[in-house]
């Protein structure tokens, strides 16, 4: 529903009367539609700005001896091994993969991560509540208990 309202109006900041009725019609605050609006235009804006990049590095790079074009590092495997992954953030949850600690499911078997943990992902982080997929299901935890959480690349 919200994304059908950015995508009639694509703007971090949608009219007043628009933010009233998404506010009324799916029981947010109007502070949180206005939050997500802004979520939806930073995603636009950075899938425009990759499309760009993507599609002026590939004109550039083909007309350039190759002695202009840029060196070739080490693959993006190297790359990641070596990245440790940024420290989780409250209010910057969403999409991010965490591990589900083994302590707090102690009975259920977990052959994930060494017998550590759970892969999962963040789904959603409203009112001081976050979605963590994993396994085909959501489960719900409190955002200070999944900050305390090993953020996954």
């Amino acid at each position: 529903m919200l994304a059908a309202a950015y995508a009639k109006e694509p703007t971090p900041s949608p009219s007043d009367a628009t933010v009233t009725r998404l506010a009324e019609a799916t029981l947010l605050s109007e502070d949180d539609v206005r939050d997500i609006f802004k979520s939806l235009d930073l995603k636009a804006r950075a899938r425009v700005a990759e499309s760009e990049s993507d599609s002026s590095s590939e004109e550039t790079d083909a007309s350039q001896p190759a002695s202009k074009r840029p060196k070739a590092t080490a693959g993006p495997a190297a790359s990641r091994a070596q990245a440790a992954p940024l420290p989780l953030e409250k209010g910057k949850l969403t999409g991010r993969k965490v591990l589900i600690p083994r302590a707090l499911w102690p009975d259920e078997p977990c052959d994930e991560q060494g017998g550590e943990g759970w892969r999962s992902v963040v789904s959603s982080e409203v009112r001081g509540v976050v979605g963590i997929k994993t396994e085909g299901k959501i489960y719900h935890f409190g955002v200070d208990t999944v900050l305390e959480w090993r953020p996954l690349k």
